[in-house]
C-alpha cells in the first residue's frame, strides 16, 4: 500500500496542502465541480482515486459507460459526491462498498467483475487501499459538499465514436456494404473492393474473413474501426473518443474514399439533381445550391452564405481535373467540419 494513503486519510492529508491554504472550505471548491469542498478534502479523495486506480480504471476510464477514473472531477461527480454509490458519514449505506463485497444490488454483483472481489483482494494485500481505509474515508467525507450543477465545467462536446461515423457516413452518402465488399451468398462480406477503405466493427456478424494479411480483407476493416476508437469486445478493446493522430489519420483517409465512392455512384445523394455537365461555368447557381443543400443534409443546420464560399473554394480548383473530384473534396471537406465530427 501507499504510504501516502495512509498519512491523507489518517491525518487529514495536510502534506498535500498547498503552501498558503488552510482547512476552510473553498467557495466554488479547488477542482471547480464542488461547492463547499475543502483543499484538505480533495486531496483525500485524489488518494482514494489513486490507489482505487490500478484495480479500476482498466474498465472505468475515459470513453468507458462509466468512466469514473477518467479525471478527478469525473471521479468526484460520479461517484464521490453521487449518493447511489457513496453517502457522505456512512460506509454501511450506497452501493460502492457492498459491490465491493460481491454483495451489490444491482444488475452487477461485484467488482472487478470477474474473478476475486476487491475485498478479497484486499484481504489478501492485492490492492493499495483496504476495505477499512475506504470505510475510513468514507465517515470522514463532509455532507455539505454540494455539485455544481451550473454546466460550466461539464463535457459540453466531444466526437462521434467510430459506430456514429460509420452509420451516419452510410446514412447521408447513400452507401452500403455492397459498396465496400463482395456479399457471398449467405450475406457475408469477404474480400473488400480495391481502395474502397471499409470499415466494419470487428463483432459485427456474419464476417467471411479473407486470409489474416490481405490488405482488402475485414481484418484491415476492423483496424480502421478500432483505430477510430471503436470496441472490439471478444479483444477487451473499450470505446475511445479522444481525438488522436491515429483517429485522424484514419479518419480523413475514409472520409475522402467514402466521398468517392458515393459520388461515383448513380443517384447519389451527394449530387443531388446536378449532372457531370454542371460545372461553374454552366451553372454556378446550381453548384452552390447544391453545396448548401449538402451542407443542410450532412451538419443539419442550414450554411451561412460565408460557409458556401468557403466550400465553393474548395470545389472550384478540383474541377479542371473533374466534376467527380470536385465533389469528392467538397464532401471530405464537410465531414471534416467538427461541426459534423462532434455533438
Amino acid at each position: 500500500m501507499r504510504p501516502f494513503l495512509i498519512v491523507a486519510i489518517a491525518a487529514g492529508a495536510a502534506c498535500f496542502v498547498p503552501v498558503g491554504a488552510t482547512s476552510e472550505p473553498s467557495a466554488a471548491g479547488a477542482g471547480g465541480n464542488t461547492v463547499g469542498e475543502s483543499p484538505e478534502q480533495k486531496a483525500k479523495n485524489q488518494a482514494v482515486m489513486a490507489a482505487l486506480e490500478p484495480a479500476c480504471a482498466r474498465c472505468h476510464g475515459t470513453g468507458s459507460n462509466k468512466p469514473f477514473f477518467a479525471s478527478l472531477d469525473a471521479f468526484e461527480t460520479l461517484l464521490v459526491f453521487s449518493d447511489r454509490y457513496v453517502v457522505a458519514g456512512h460506509p454501511e449505506q450506497g452501493e460502492l462498498m457492498p459491490l465491493l463485497r460481491g454483495a451489490g444490488s444491482g444488475a452487477f454483483k461485484q467488482m472487478p467483475l470477474a474473478g476475486p472481489t476487491f475485498a478479497a483482494l484486499s484481504d489478501s494485500g492485492d490492492t493499495e487501499i483496504t476495505m477499512a481505509e475506504l470505510e475510513t474515508w468514507i465517515r470522514g467525507l463532509d455532507a455539505d459538499v454540494q455539485l455544481d450543477t451550473s454546466g460550466a465545467n461539464g463535457i459540453v462536446q466531444q466526437r462521434l465514436d467510430a459506430e456514429h461515423i460509420q452509420q451516419s457516413m452510410l446514412d447521408q452518402l447513400g452507401l452500403t456494404l455492397a459498396d465496400f465488399w463482395r456479399i457471398d451468398e449467405s450475406g457475408a462480406p469477404g474480400e473488400a473492393f480495391v481502395d474502397s477503405y471499409p470499415m466494419r466493427a470487428p463483432d459485427d456478424l456474419p464476417m467471411n474473413p479473407s486470409p489474416l494479411g490481405h490488405s482488402n480483407t475485414p481484418y484491415a476493416a476492423w483496424g480502421r474501426y478500432t483505430a477510430m476508437g471503436g470496441p472490439n469486445r471478444l479483444a477487451r478493446v473499450r470505446t475511445r473518443s479522444e481525438v488522436s493522430p491515429t483517429f485522424l489519420l484514419n479518419f480523413v483517409q475514409t472520409a475522402q474514399a467514402w466521398c468517392g465512392i458515393a459520388v461515383a455512384k448513380p443517384n447519389n445523394p451527394v449530387l443531388g439533381t446536378l449532372t457531370a455537365s454542371d460545372t461553374t461555368a454552366t451553372n454556378l447557381p446550381g453548384i452552390r445550391a447544391n453545396i448548401a443543400r449538402l451542407y443542410l443534409r450532412m451538419i443539419g443546420e442550414p450554411p451561412t452564405e460565408p460557409d458556401v464560399d468557403a466550400l465553393l473554394a474548395v470545389y472550384t480548383p478540383y474541377e479542371s481535373q473533374s466534376v467527380q473530384i470536385a465533389w469528392t473534396a467538397t464532401c471530405a471537406s464537410i465531414l471534416r467540419n467538427p461541426l459534423w465530427l462532434t455533438y
